[in-house]
């Protein structure tokens, strides 16, 4: 017995030894990985673009990096084997419809035909363009070469016949890839010829000059295109129309015609009607008449008010020319002007019905909500008669016509209603479901509050319409005959998983009432996302393909960092799929499935495990104004829980739903946020937060979130309390300077393009377009929800200007000059107010950047942001830019990034004390 104890302790003792090598091997192995820095961001590979073919047997992707190193792999799923192209055009390579060839090109302007089945490459040096056709019996490249002689040619990829065409400058496949349009410098004149491709048939149709836009129906029988002419010193332009077939084309329009306003002229060609009745097409307002100014006269601009548009937003518009859209019918030759000046497209054309915006008043959207009820006037025009009937119900509403031109579904006061257009008569189909139709995101901005989810999609022949709630998908019958039914039998509304439909099949495609598709789900409280099952026949709870701590695709969410979504990819006649998942500790991959449960993955890039990476974990707390909270707390791979970290609060809008996202190094993010990866790295945690605003006071919101995030984090071992900072760029801007003049609980702050003083920003102008800010804050991001004159109160207390003098912690503050929201002054009033009352804080101003910093001036804000927050959370020696500062007269010169070797940290501020005279006392 005591030998059976003494060989069980040896054993322990041998297991316990070798777990500890273990582990000690991993820590080790850890500790060996670089750190981020400038080095990593410029070659780190990622997944860019991806293609699947039409039999679901093969699959493309490409990679790249900062510097434009474009490879892609062409990958035979079936087979296992793949073949890898260096240096190629990242954006366009695609399979033939009989996925029988891969067809890109590399950057030396090589094109690339890459044979699936024996993944045989064939090369064509000195390509300038091509363009493949789209038929699945037959498969053609046309190409125009670098070299001489001028001209395309036509490529046959079965038979390797080449066919050349010489003089031709432009070429066109038409929709079907039968035939190619071909334009022919000949002389002086252009000449157009169909070239049918299986019957090399040629047919010249056209002869002349001024060739602008050109296209064909989808029915590939038609063409219509745009010539300019000069005639009596005035432009004249003429829509052409040809059926093909046909000997000649013809003209059927001049922008001579009365029924063209005479200060008006063709632009170009939009497309043609489903029917291929109509010729959609854009007349532009005339270039205008440059008025002579009398320069000994004063400049002046008169502001009146009974301008519908502020000077500012007039001489913008003066430099633009709006496109309007028109019809014209092929046969009648009737033209109809659709859209008129302050009218928009509500949705595009439907059979013969397109609805039309009027902005009440003829205003600009931005005064909408203060001038004029209801905001916009909708009509349904119809195309073929010319025809608007005025539908007050539509007013303010979210409208749309059903595919085949028999409903207007519309949303209005959290209803949806039908309208069918030949009886002119409203259902409202949802008025006893007890739910809401607006989206989760976005539930604290006023203008997404009033917004619906949408639609999911349509059944065939318009018999029912898909609806999404707050979290699942409504069956909605636009005849009324039946009730509404919960497709998702209310199964993510118990469970907050927000369902979308995941694959796009086209905006054509049309749902059949006895399928099963896929949906893509979140899940809002864990932030697992994943597939799920949905019949469309029946009302039961979905079945759950795959949930798991990644982001495969999660729509819509606007809280997600940059190139999150990735649409899964279905290869048309096969049930195989193309999804993209990511994770916080791995990079984006590509995977195949035929599922939505087991996942072949087909790509392998891994970067981030050459470099001391980070983790991500989700926490909850209680906010000051006892709302529950969420954050993801980031930390280094090489975390030890015995140490001691400084920590950095970041935030701007939500940041929680990027629990699993991968968050690729740069720079900065977003132009003038850290770097999450490049912190954590260097041994800082940085706590990402959720802020639920209160429309009328955001900035008590951002307080009582960002004040208790701290707090909680504080109560943590590994953290320390007296190192913690906050950053916040863009709208997170205004927050810091918020906080910094409300707590002196931080031991350093920056913020970046943000605003400091909501009444002086209230006043201003936005750069871009000349437009009053008043919007921003009365039904935007600004959610202050009323004007200044109704809340001057609430105006003051959310600008920080007013309370510098309580700041006590050391201020980094980085702005641009050429910012077109967030204008310069506002960093000027705010570090001018500073330094008269002596606090520590300084100023980077970068010249010629708007509301962001990128390349060399991104890598210096970056660069001077981390050697603060190194000094102030660190303990770093400060640099002398932030210890002695650095002379106007220096700039360009000396950059101050050295670090200061005699002065330890930066000391008092210019105020002599006791010796500051002030006015007002």
């Amino acid at each position: 017995m005591k030998k059976n104890i003494i060989s069980f302790l040896l054993t322990l003792t041998v297991m316990h030894i070798g777990a500890q090598n273990k582990i000690s091997t991993t820590n080790k192995i850890i500790l060996q990985k670089r750190t981020i820095d400038s080095t990593a961001y410029s070659n780190w590979p990622t997944t860019i673009t991806a293609a699947l073919s039409n039999n679901g047997m093969f699959a493309s992707y490409v990679t790249t990096d900062s510097l434009g190193n474009n490879n892609l792999t062409l990958y035979a799923i079936g087979k296992n084997r793949k073949i890898e192209i260096n240096d190629v055009n990242p954006y366009d390579a695609s399979f033939t419809e009989d996925s029988r060839n891969l067809i890109f090109t590399k950057k030396n302007d090589t094109l690339c035909v890459i044979n699936t089945a024996n993944l045989l490459n064939t090369l064509i040096p000195n390509v300038h363009s091509y363009k493949i056709s789209h038929n699945p019996k037959s498969n053609w490249i046309a190409y125009e070469k670098t070299t001489p002689p001028k001209g395309i040619y036509l490529l046959n990829i079965d038979s390797k016949k080449t066919t050349f065409y010489p003089s031709v400058i432009s070429y066109l496949f038409t929709q079907n890839g039968k035939s190619i349009v071909l334009e022919k410098n000949n002389g002086n004149n252009r000449k157009l010829i169909l070239v049918r491709l299986n019957e090399e048939s040629i047919q010249p149709f056209w002869e002349g000059s001024g060739l602008t836009s050109k296209k064909t129906d989808k029915m590939n029988e038609q063409l219509a295109f745009i010539v300019k002419s000069e005639i009596n010193n005035k432009m004249q332009y003429t829509l052409w129309y040809y059926k093909i077939g046909s000997k000649k084309a013809k003209p059927i329009i001049t922008n001579l015609n009365p029924e063209i306003d005479s200060n008006y002229a063709l632009a170009e060609i939009m497309d043609f009607s489903k029917d291929g009745q109509e010729i959609l097409f854009k007349v532009k307002e005339k270039e205008k008449t440059t008025l002579i100014v009398n320069k000994s006269e004063v400049k002046l601009n008169v502001w009146s008010y009974k301008d519908k548009n502020l000077p500012s937003e007039q001489l913008k518009k003066v430099q633009e020319s709006r496109n309007y859209l028109s019809s014209i019918n092929i046969k009648s030759q009737k033209i109809k002007r659709i859209e008129d000046d302050y009218e928009s497209i509500i949705s595009n054309p439907v059979g013969n019905y397109v609805l039309i915006s009027h902005n009440n008043g003829n205003l600009t959207p931005d005064q909408s909500n203060w001038n004029g009820t209801p905001n916009s006037l909708v009509y349904l025009k119809c195309i073929t008669k010319n025809t608007s009937t005025r539908i007050d119900e539509l007013d303010d509403a979210t409208c749309t016509i059903s595919p085949t031109g028999k409903y207007i579904l519309y949303y209005k006061n959290n209803n949806y209603y039908s309208y069918t257009i030949n009886k002119a008569t409203h259902i409202n189909l949802t008025y006893n479901i007890a739910t809401s139709w607006t989206g989760i995101y976005g539930d604290d901005n006023i203008s997404s509050t009033q917004s619906p989810r949408g639609i999911a999609g349509w059944i065939k022949d318009d018999k029912y319409v898909l609806i999404y709630d707050q979290f699942d998908i409504w069956l909605l019958d636009p005849s009324g005959a039946h009730s509404p039914i919960n497709l998702t039998n209310g199964f993510g509304s118990k469970n907050k998983i927000i369902f979308d439909i995941s694959i796009d099949l086209g905006e054509d495609y049309l749902i059949n009432r006895n399928e099963k598709i896929i949906l893509s789900a979140f899940d809002f409280n864990n932030k697992k996302n994943g597939f799920y099952e949905l019949d469309v026949s029946k009302c039961k709870d979905p079945k759950q393909l795959y949930m798991g701590p990644y982001i495969f695709q999660i729509a819509n969410n606007p809280y997600l960092p940059p190139l999150s979504g990735f649409t899964p990819l279905k290869a048309k006649k096969a049930n195989i799929y193309l999804v993209r998942r990511m994770s916080s500790t791995e990079s984006p991959n590509y995977f195949i499935t035929s599922d939505f449960k087991s996942f072949k993955k087909i790509s392998n890039l891994h970067p981030e495990e050459k470099y001391n990476w980070y983790t991500s974990e989700l926490q909850s707390w209680k906010s000051l104004d006892g709302k529950t909270l969420q954050g993801i707390l980031y930390k280094p791979q090489n975390f030890d829980s015995t140490q001691r970290y400084p920590l950095i609060l970041h935030y701007y809008e939500r940041k929680s739903d990027g629990l699993n996202a991968f968050i690729k190094p740069e720079i900065l993010q977003g132009g003038c946020a850290i770097d999450i990866p490049t912190y954590a790295s260097n041994g800082y945690l940085i706590f990402a937060i959720d802020i639920h605003f209160t429309i009328g006071d955001p900035m008590q919101s951002s307080y009582d979130a960002i004040v208790s995030a701290a707090e909680y984090a504080a109560q943590k071992t590994y953290v320390n309390p007296s190192k913690i900072g906050i950053q916040g760029c863009s709208f997170g801007g205004i927050q810091t300077n918020y906080l910094v003049t409300h707590t002196n609980i931080f031991a350093a702050a920056c913020s970046a393009s943000g605003l400091s003083n909501l009444i002086s920003a209230y006043g201003g102008l936005t750069k871009f377009d000349g437009k009053s800010m008043q919007s921003y804050f009365e039904t935007g991001q600004g959610r202050m929800g009323a004007s200044l004159w109704k809340i001057p109160e609430l105006y003051i207390k959310n600008s920080p200007i007013f309370s510098l003098d309580k700041v006590t912690t050391p201020f980094l503050i980085m702005h641009t000059t050429d910012d077109g929201v967030c204008n310069i002054s506002q960093a000027i009033e705010l570090f001018t107010g500073l330094r008269r009352l002596g606090k520590k804080a300084w100023l980077l101003e970068y010249e010629n950047y708007d509301h962001g910093v990128y390349d060399k001036a991104g890598s210096d804000f970056s660069i001077r942001m981390m050697q603060f927050f190194d000094h102030y959370l660190k303990g770093n020696p400060a640099p002398i830019w932030m210890t002695r500062g650095i002379p106007a007269q220096l700039k360009g010169i000396e950059d101050g990034l050295r670090l200061d070797d005699k002065i330890k940290t930066p000391g008092a501020s210019i105020l002599i004390e006791n010796q500051v005279s002030d006015s007002l006392k």
